[in-house]
């Protein structure tokens, strides 16, 4: 089924690069600040004031399962860091928005999409989400298609591709759930199928043939909805 696309009212760009890949950064507080952000029409950027960044410690600390206030500004901090650049603040305005440059790569996302995500699922979701969606565009402007492995994410996200044993296990269950409930809350779709031309044992891979930009594109491809209960939090 084909969707239409729309232009997209004050997108959010996600970075699909650097830090915020990395299994270190939690993008669910980084994808909820950008989802409740407002969008400045002077210099063209989303951003939030002291009070609301304040107001969104509070749902972020009951959204990451109770965690305090220290814990959600520390997160808040590693994403400001010289380091990692994610969100940065404003001297003259007094505002803390999110920079970025010509040159980085980033995917353009709805606020609606991010608002959904960050309330429902934990820490790696809208990374996954994110990673998908750069893929599936790249792909879907060539005319072809994109499949993946869990091990090809776990990678991706900064973790070691020798890793083995409960660790791994860990890792790639979390994976699993996350890309379970992403297709039933219909944000993604996918078919699961089995590589057999390019190793002796069959692979497991997944074909992506659809990953929804906006709420209205994810309501007009499906026609109902079903959300499926938010899944345990892990420690790694």
């Amino acid at each position: 089924m084909a969707i239409i696309k729309k232009e997209i009212q004050h997108p959010r760009r996600m970075p699909t690069e650097g830090a915020f890949m990395s299994f270190k950064i939690d993008d669910i507080v980084y994808g909820y600040l950008q989802g409740i952000a407002t969008y400045d029409n002077v210099k063209k950027r989303v951003y939030l004031t002291e009070k609301a960044l304040q107001d969104a410690k509070v749902v972020l600390a009951d959204l990451l399962g109770k965690k305090s206030s220290r814990t959600i500004s520390r997160k808040i901090e590693v994403l400001m860091s010289e380091e990692n650049e994610l969100m940065a603040f404003d001297e003259e305005t007094k505002q803390y928005y999110f920079p970025y440059d010509k040159i980085s790569k980033y995917c353009v996302v709805s606020a609606g999409i991010l608002q959904e995500l960050t309330s429902v699922y934990n820490k790696m979701a809208v990374r996954v989400y994110v990673y998908l969606l750069d893929k599936y565009l790249w792909k879907e402007k060539e005319g072809s298609t994109y499949d993946f492995t869990i091990h090809e994410l776990k990678v991706a996200f900064g973790y070691s591709a020798s890793t083995r044993g409960s660790a791994n296990s860990q890792i790639e269950m979390v994976l699993k759930n996350i890309l379970k409930n992403l297709k039933a809350n219909h944000f993604i779709d996918y078919e699961d199928y089995y590589d057999t031309e390019h190793s002796v044992h069959p692979v497991p891979r997944k074909l992506l043939t659809f990953v929804a930009q906006t709420t209205e594109e994810k309501g007009r491809f499906f026609e109902e909805e079903t959300i499926i209960p938010k899944e345990e939090h892990f420690v790694f």
